[in-house]
C-alpha cells in the first residue's frame, strides 16, 4: 500500500472515531496512534494546510527513547484490544492496493519498452461504469467488486491500475487478443452474476503486438473513446487492436540469414 492510500485510510478511520464520539458524547478523550509509512514532514505540512482546523499531530519515528516506546506500544496494540480491529476482507481495500494512474502509466511505459525490445504481445482489459451506475448509491461497491474480480485474475507479471480519466484496467503482457477477450468475457459474466444487472459496466479489450510503434500518450488517448463505445454497448466485450507497422524486429534479419545459411551475399 502506498503512502497516499495509507493516508486516505487514516482519514476514514479518524473521521469514524470522531463521528462515534460526537454521537455518544461525554466519552473520555483518547490519544490515537497510527504509523504512516512513507510520510515525510513536507507531505504532513501539505495535509495540515488542507485541513487547518484539525487537531492531529505527527511525531517522527526516530531513535529517541520516546518514539521507540511509542513504536513498541503500537506493535502491541493487537494484544491490548484484539477485538477492536477485526481483520478486513481482502476486497475491502482492493482499490487502495491498485496502482494510481501515475504509477500505472509508468508501468505501462515499461511494458511497452519491453514489448519493443523483446517482441511479443500486450493486452489491456479496460472496465468502467456507465453514467447511470456511476451516479447510483452502489457505485463504490461495484467498483470494488470489479477491481476484486480483476485482482483475482492477476498473474505475477500482470498489473491492475487506475486509468487517468476514469475506469480501471488490467494490463496483461504476453497475452494476445484471443486470451484477453476470453478473460474479459469471463469477468463480464461473473460481474453480471454478482451484480444481477446488465448495464452497469462496459468492458473493452485493447490489444497490440510488436512492432506496434505507439507511445504511452497515444495508447492512453485510445482508451477513453474505446470505453465510451463499451459503455454504450454493455451486451458484449468491445475489442480493438492496434495495427502493427512494418516487420517484427528479430535477432537475425533476412539478409543476415541468407549469409549465415547459404554463404556469400
Amino acid at each position: 500500500m502506498n503512502s497516499n492510500a495509507d493516508f486516505d485510510d487514516l482519514l476514514t478511520e479518524l473521521r469514524e472515531l470522531r463521528d462515534a464520539a460526537q454521537a455518544t458524547g461525554g466519552e473520555p478523550e483518547l490519544l490515537v496512534l497510527r504509523r504512516v509509512h512513507g510520510m515525510t514532514p513536507e507531505r504532513w505540512r501539505a495535509f495540515r494546510q488542507r485541513f487547518p482546523n484539525s487537531r492531529w499531530g505527527a511525531l517522527p519515528l526516530n531513535d529517541s527513547a520516546v518514539t521507540q516506546a511509542l513504536s513498541s506500544l503500537m506493535d502491541k496494540t493487537s494484544d491490548l484490544c484484539p477485538d477492536a480491529c477485526p481483520p478486513l476482507r481482502a476486497s475491502d481495500h482492493v482499490l487502495a492496493r491498485m496502482l494510481c494512474s501515475e504509477l500505472f502509466r509508468a508501468q505501462m511505459e515499461r511494458d511497452l519498452q519491453r514489448l519493443q525490445r523483446s517482441g511479443g504481445q500486450l493486452s489491456l482489459i479496460c472496465m468502467d461504469l456507465t453514467d447511470e451506475a456511476r451516479a447510483g448509491a452502489r457505485c463504490t461497491h461495484i467498483m470494488v467488486q470489479l477491481a476484486d474480480m480483476a485482482a483475482q485474475s492477476l498473474d505475477a507479471c500482470d498489473t491492475l491500475g487506475a486509468l487517468p480519466e476514469r475506469g480501471i484496467a488490467l494490463m496483461l503482457p504476453g497475452i494476445g487478443p484471443l486470451r484477453a477477450k476470453a478473460l474479459a468475457m469471463r469477468l463480464r459474466e461473473r460481474h453480471l452474476q454478482e451484480s444481477r444487472a446488465e448495464d452497469t459496466c462496459g468492458f473493452a479489450v485493447l490489444s497490440l503486438a510488436q512492432p506496434a510503434r505507439i507511445t504511452v500518450k497515444d495508447l492512453l488517448e485510445r482508451i477513453p473513446p474505446l470505453l465510451d463505445r463499451a459503455r454504450a454497448r454493455t451486451d458484449s466485450v468491445h475489442f480493438e487492436a492496434v495495427n502493427t507497422t512494418g516487420q517484427p524486429d528479430t535477432l537475425v534479419q533476412s539478409q543476415e540469414k541468407r549469409f549465415l545459411f547459404f554463404g556469400g551475399a
